[in-house]
């Protein structure tokens, strides 16, 4: 039995209050290691956290903010949990891939993310989240300036308090030149030989960098979808950004104004609508898995959507004015291969019905 609760996700998406709010009030010992000082003192301090740890009569919770950010002592914090059997709630930006097993086995895992569609319904303007995404600081600013200003503001804290200051990163140069091409390459099938050449770094650093997002909770991969549908399909997976605001702000495109008509507008519509189904399944806990699908000859499903009992979704996106048959070419041809499917097209006019189907279905379907 999981008594444990670690709530995932980037800054600044309402993990603290969370915490705060619905925790500490009930736990005689709250550690916020946002305070640098507290964490100053429990790193340079050994035995500090020890003595925190043996302060816990055994079955009383304990809640913790940030708690990545003391990786050398979670050997510790694991091992008092299962000898004193108390309950732990926290939060967390990062967990290694080395230590997520224990972590999955030991705690129940709730997801942050920007706000979702239904937090937001009632006062979205779809332009200004493609713009500026959704994250909780930056919407309900009222000024495109202070959306700029903050969005910049949160993506340079991000890199500098989350992946530099941690030493996850070793060359600045070929790193901060990763970062608009990374923006770029979002909703794209992921091309690591090519950006290792331009950049002049290994294969293995270019990965290492996408890694680092996808652990940090600020992108995802879409894998290719693992059926043989077509001869030839492709296998690399596809990369998206939690918001597309931080993903502007990296492609340092926020001082440029979006326009409806061009190529950024499409591919931010999809990538916004992609990384919407992708929290809003993981917020839920729905047992639905995301793919994409593509061929060698370029016919392919931006988003396919498995359910547990196999149904398949197979969703294109489009922001064309006006829908014509080559809108509807690649959803046609490639259903017909796919039985127990039902085909979408998704367009600014009918997002929102999007929504409302799919997850009204999907949490009934649970």
């Amino acid at each position: 039995m999981k008594n444990n609760l670690m709530l995932l996700g980037p800054p600044g998406t309402g993990k603290a209050s969370a915490l705060l709010t619905l925790f500490a009030p009930r736990s005689p010992l709250y550690i916020d290691l946002e305070n640098w000082s507290l964490l100053g003192d429990l790193l340079k301090t050994p035995n500090l956290f020890k003595d925190l740890l043996a302060s816990i009569p055994a079955g009383e919770p304990l809640t913790i903010n940030r708690v990545d950010r003391i990786g050398k002592y979670w050997p510790l914090l694991l091992k008092t949990i299962e000898e004193k059997n108390f309950a732990v709630a926290a939060t967390a930006c990062y967990i290694p891939d080395s230590a997520s097993d224990k972590w999955t086995s030991l705690f129940k895992h709730r997801y942050f993310s920007a706000l979702d569609f239904f937090q937001i319904k009632d006062s979205l303007v779809l332009s200004e989240a493609l713009t500026y995404g959704t994250l909780p600081e930056v919407y309900n600013l009222e000024k495109s300036t202070e959306k700029i200003k903050q969005l910049k503001t949160y993506a340079q804290g991000f890199l500098d308090a989350e992946l530099l200051s941690y030493d996850h990163i070793r060359n600045l140069v070929p790193f901060h030149l990763f970062l608009p091409l990374a923006a770029e390459q979002a909703g794209n099938n992921l091309n690591l030989s090519w950006l290792s050449q331009n950049l002049d770094v290994s294969y293995k650093t270019i990965q290492h960098y996408f890694n680092l997002f996808v652990r940090h909770y600020v992108g995802f991969y879409l894998p290719a979808f693992p059926q043989q549908v077509r001869k030839v399909q492709l296998k690399r997976p596809r990369f998206y950004f939690f918001d597309t605001g931080f993903q502007r702000a990296l492609g340092e495109k926020l001082d440029y104004p979006l326009q409806e008509t061009s190529a950024e507008y499409e591919n931010l519509f999809k990538c916004w609508m992609i990384s919407q189904v992708h929290q809003l399944i993981q917020k839920r806990d729905l047992p639905v898995k995301m793919y994409y699908l593509e061929t060698k000859d370029g016919v392919g499903i931006d988003l396919i959507l498995v359910a547990e009992d196999g149904a398949l979704r197979l969703i294109q996106f489009s922001t064309a004015k006006k829908i014509l048959p080559v809108h509807l070419k690649s959803l046609s041809a490639l259903g017909k291969d796919m039985p127990r499917s039902e085909i979408m097209l998704v367009t600014p006019e009918n997002y929102v019905s999007f929504f409302n189907q799919i997850f009204r279905t999907a949490q009934d379907d649970k």
